[in-house]
């Protein structure tokens, strides 16, 4: 398996709200690669202790995050968007509630009609 420094650097860096050093973090990631069976074994350790992901899994969902940093005002964009969709979901789900009361109550009705 590849594994891309700069990705899993800037990975940890976003997504985990980490204050490091880039490039150390890139020189622990090379050297992991290049390294011996044993100092591999024990940067995975580092890894597991501190993100309980292995390496190869902060590598994979590396590649699969983009590293864009979401301003605060694009975050309340989208949760904004999203508030509205559930609300809306909401308010039909309601609706659905009380049509189905009203026809629960005339098919009650109308099987007491009918006995």
């Amino acid at each position: 398996m590849t594994l891309n420094p700069v990705k899993i650097s800037s990975y940890l860096r976003f997504k985990h709200h980490l204050k490091m050093d880039v490039e150390q973090c890139e020189l622990l990631v090379k050297s992991y690669t290049t390294g011996s069976k044993e100092l591999q074994t024990q940067i995975s350790m580092i890894f597991m202790v501190l993100f309980e992901l292995s390496i190869e899994s902060i590598n994979e969902l590396a590649k699969d995050s983009s590293t864009s940093i979401n301003t605060v005002d694009a975050t309340i964009k989208e949760l904004s968007v999203k508030i509205n969709t559930l609300v809306k979901e909401i308010t039909d789900l309601r609706l659905q509630n009380e049509e189905l009361k009203d026809n629960y109550w005339k098919l009650n009705q109308s099987v007491m009609k009918s006995k």
